[in-house]
């Protein structure tokens, strides 16, 4: 199994722990990128689905 739970380092729209030095044009200031799925409860269910099917 392989999940994606942020985006791309070279979009700069990968999810970091410290704000970009360069954000893209248009963002806030502080902007660390994104989770792909912001809802830690719908990554669990899908990693507890993968364990249970093997």
């Amino acid at each position: 199994m392989k999940m994606y739970l942020d985006r791309s380092p070279q979009g700069r729209t990968a999810w970091l722990t410290e704000r970009y030095k360069k954000r893209p044009p248009g963002t806030p200031d502080g902007y660390r990128g994104y989770p792909a799925i912001d809802d830690p409860k719908v990554v669990l269910d899908q990693v507890r689905t993968a364990y249970a099917k093997g």
